[in-house]
C-alpha cells in the first residue's frame, strides 16, 4: 500500500504516480477525481518520523489471510473479527488519500510552477520539483 493506493481507496482514478527525490523528496499522482484531471502532490520519506503514510499505517494492513485462517499481526482471529478489521484500514486509507484531493493542480497549475522555479541548476529542491513538474506537464 502506499499513496496512489490512498488516492484510490478515496475515489480517484491514478493515471501514474512518480517519486522525486531519492530517501525523501515529492510524489506525485495524476489522477481523475470529481470530474478532474491533474496532479496531487505530497512528501515522502524513508521512515515513519518524516513520511505521513508510514507514519499513519506502517508497512501496510496488519490483516491477511493465509492457508484459509484469518490473521492479525500473525495471530489468529474470527472472520468476523478480520472483516471489521480490514473494512477499518479501507475507511482509514480512504480518509488519507482524501486529504491529498483538495488540490488537484490542472496544467495551467503546473505550468505556472514551472515557470517560476529557479533556474539555478543546483538548487536540489527545484530540480526535484521541475522533474516532477515537467513529467505531469507531459502527461496533462
Amino acid at each position: 500500500m502506499g499513496y496512489a493506493q490512498a488516492l484510490e481507496a478515496a475515489g480517484a482514478k491514478v493515471l501514474d504516480t512518480k517519486y522525486a527525490g531519492s530517501y525523501q523528496g515529492t510524489w506525485g499522482s495524476i489522477v481523475e477525481y470529481n470530474g478532474k484531471k491533474g496532479l496531487v502532490t505530497g512528501a515522502f520519506g524513508s521512515c515513519s518520523g518524516c513520511d505521513a503514510f508510514q507514519a499513519k499505517f506502517g508497512w501496510g494492513c496488519d490483516f491477511y489471510k493465509r492457508d484459509d485462517k484469518f490473521l492479525q499481526d500473525g495471530d489468529e482471529i474470527t472472520e468476523e473479527q478480520y472483516n471489521e478489521g480490514i473494512s477499518q484500514y479501507y475507511q482509514r486509507l480512504a480518509d488519507f488519500g482524501k486529504s491529498y484531493l483538495h488540490v488537484i493542480q490542472d496544467k495551467w497549475d503546473v505550468e505556472n510552477q514551472l515557470a517560476n522555479l529557479s533556474k539555478d541548476e543546483d538548487d536540489w529542491y527545484d530540480h526535484e520539483q521541475r522533474e516532477l513538474l515537467a513529467w505531469a506537464k507531459d502527461l496533462l
